[in-house]
């Protein structure tokens, strides 16, 4: 009758040890730095991979020619970079947490 307990507090700790594994990896992502680039280089938004942008860099020379369309579209690049190497170190990470077996789509652990 008991028995029932035991699975209930394995599942409990497992769950725990989860949750300390998620929260050390969103401390992670703040310590880790992330970048996007656009046009070879003309544009870079750097942060860090908690998604939290920290400078925008443009290129002198894009700014004096004064194509502000351009320079538009290429921040815009820029940032889409940003977030897309988000993704994808994000999903690594979470990767190595789940051992690989893969979480359903949408479920990212509050990452």
């Amino acid at each position: 009758m008991l028995k029932g307990f035991g699975d209930l507090a394995n599942l409990i700790k497992n769950a725990r040890d989860i949750q300390q594994k998620v929260d050390s990896l969103k401390q992670s992502l703040v310590e880790t730095p992330a970048e996007g680039v656009s046009g070879g280089g003309l544009v870079r938004i750097k942060g860090r991979a908690d998604g939290t942008v920290q400078s925008v860099d443009l290129d002198p020379a894009t700014v004096q020619r004064g194509d502000v369309e351009m320079l538009e579209d290429l921040v815009l690049a820029a940032i889409n970079s940003f977030n897309q190497n988000l993704a994808e170190h994000r999903r690594a990470k979470l990767a190595e947490l789940t051992g690989g077996l893969g979480l359903p789509p949408g479920m990212d652990l509050g990452l």
